[in-house]
């Protein structure tokens, strides 16, 4: 079963966001700030963290560049999801992550799309 990270900061897209993940079987862990994300990936070790990008505490980018530099982390797929229109930071969130950037509001088949290229079928069998 795959796990995934949720960081958000909005405690109603975080339970929104989990609540999609599980119906798939996924197992979720959240976290609501950027050092809450880097502990939480660090103890949990999830498969992928989907993860806001203006958040309290770090925010996203700083959280995401540390949790590349830890060893047991370094390989997860970090997908950033941001209501920012900024398009410097979303070039920078993508340059970080490697992945696509996902502005809200968006459609959960949009993340689930972006998650399985990364991880593979998230439907339960």
């Amino acid at each position: 079963m795959k796990k995934i990270l949720i960081v958000d900061d909005d405690r109603k897209i975080a339970i929104a966001l989990a609540a999609r993940m599980r119906s798939l079987g996924v197992t979720v862990v959240v976290a609501q700030d950027g050092m809450g994300a880097v502990m939480t990936a660090r103890k949990e070790q999830p498969d992928a963290i989907v993860m806001d990008i203006n958040m309290p505490a770090g925010g996203g980018l700083v959280a995401a560049e540390r949790i590349m530099a830890l060893s047991v982390t370094c390989g997860i797929p970090i997908i950033f999801i941001t209501a920012s229109k900024d398009s410097e930071l979303l070039s920078r969130a993508a340059e970080i992550s490697g992945m696509k950037v996902l502005e809200k509001p968006f459609e959960a088949a949009e993340l689930i799309q972006v998650l399985e290229e990364s991880l593979g079928d998230l439907q339960p069998t």
